[in-house]
């Protein structure tokens, strides 16, 4: 029987595994074929987390890692951590990237001459992170219990930063920037080749609306994560922004770049590894992956509802939804992204988020919310989906009781909420 282990990593380069040996004690370590495994001491007893170096850089070296692990491991969540090249305008060097997804541009890609010059296609391969585990990631930005975490963390790191750069340098479009305080963004993360080739960034950032970033190492390690049934992250600080002036950026900053955006992607994960939500979601992927359980027994009345709330939301999927039927209970369909109604808040519309944002981003934001569907939205399964995803999250430290009731029936004063839910609301809140 294989070791569980709750987070795997999988480190590119030399200087990121060193640089993961600054913020980690290391209690053991093992040479497996020409890979280098080491156990990480997190701190907390019940999380167990390990890191391999690849034998060499790329994707093939990668893909090679993350087969050790799955093969040494049975594994929770696994982690690519390492430095990578900026593409949005949204993100700056020393920002952190998570997925989101990944996009895969180096298998069967073509170049071909054209009478405008040349002309590169790709076959694009799409990989998911689990949305829960991407989520999960965001909340230290969004839970006022460890939010404060979170802006300490940015502060320390630009401080430190600032001691190893304290003077602009060339940075996006020619112009002079100096460093701040880094951001976080869940999106998408290319996997392609090295480039300083603007040609070349313009076409891999048309793969999706939401590229952040480009490296050279996830395609494979999701690859092997999916083939396994495995989540997987990849997460990324910014070290360039993939340009022709990546050279003279490394120069005038010393190389120091490239150690600022390791250690601010090495340093959120140690950050994550305290957050509530990632350790819900790898308490729950433990409980699964050792006893086939999707949630984690309990005697307490919460968990009793729980567990009886979620075998109505599958039997209500199964029946409503045409992607859910035939699925086995825990299986999670796609969740649309909502946005705010512009024309129905009473501040100035300009200065309003309108961009779609994930339903649990924003339910963790708001107390209420009314979401308007579209006559044509092809089922009437959104209510059990949306149930289906609370069920699996906390706020502010406090476990999500997802009700769904059929609003019509909701005439006071005898038909409340209370009366139409199928769990006894009065017993289980307190």
């Amino acid at each position: 029987m294989k070791r569980y282990v709750d987070v795997a990593l999988v480190i590119p380069l030399r200087e990121e595994f060193e640089r993961l040996r600054s913020f980690f004690t290391v209690k053991h370590e093992e040479v497996i074929g020409e890979s280098f495994l080491v156990e990480l001491d997190t701190g907390k007893p019940d999380l167990i987390a390990v890191a391999i170096l690849q034998d060499d850089m790329g994707k093939a070296s990668a893909g090679r890692a993350a087969d050790i692990l799955i093969k040494k491991f049975d594994i929770g969540l696994i982690l690519v951590v390492g430095i990578a090249g900026g593409i949005s305008g949204d993100v700056a060097v020393g920002d952190v990237c998570f997925t989101g997804a990944v996009v895969d541009v180096l298998e069967n890609a073509k170049v071909s001459d054209t009478k405008d010059g040349l002309q590169i296609s790709f076959n694009n391969k799409f990989y998911k992170t689990d949305k829960a585990a991407t989520f999960s990631f965001q909340y230290v930005q969004l839970g006022s219990d460890v939010r404060p975490q979170y802006e300490q963390w940015q502060n320390d790191r630009l401080e430190i930063a600032k001691s190893l750069i304290g003077s602009k340098f060339i940075g996006r479009s020619d112009k002079y920037e100096e460093l701040s305080a880094p951001k976080m963004h869940p999106g998408t993360i290319i996997c392609g080749a090295v480039s300083k080739s603007e040609v070349y960034k313009e076409v891999v950032a048309g793969a999706d609306r939401k590229t952040l970033a480009i490296e050279t190492e996830s395609g494979a390690v999701f690859l092997s994560a999916e083939s396994a049934d495995i989540p997987a992250i990849s997460v990324r600080g910014i070290c360039d922004y993939a340009d022709q002036n990546k050279n003279l950026l490394e120069e005038q900053t010393g190389g120091h770049l490239r150690q600022i955006a390791a250690d601010n992607a090495i340093s959120f994960v140690k950050l994550q590894l305290g957050n509530p939500q990632l350790k819900l979601f790898l308490s729950l992927r433990r409980q699964k992956t050792l006893t086939g359980l999707s949630h984690i027994p309990s005697d307490d009345r919460f968990a009793e509802t729980i567990s009886t709330i979620r075998s109505d939301i599958h039997a209500q999927l199964s029946q409503l939804s045409p992607e859910y039927r035939g699925k086995p209970a825990g299986y999670r369909p796609p969740l649309p992204r909502i946005k705010e109604q512009v024309s129905n808040v009473s501040v100035n519309p300009s200065i309003k988020r309108v961009v779609p944002i994930d339903i649990l981003e924003a339910v963790t934001l708001n107390r209420f919310i009314v979401v308007e569907v579209p006559r044509i939205y092809p089922d009437n399964s959104l209510p059990w989906l949306i149930a289906n995803e609370v069920s699996l999250i906390e706020i502010d430290g406090n476990r999500c009781l997802p009700i769904v009731i059929d609003g019509t029936n909701v005439r006071p004063p005898s038909g409340t909420i209370a009366a139409f839910a199928k769990v006894d609301v009065d017993n289980i809140v307190r």
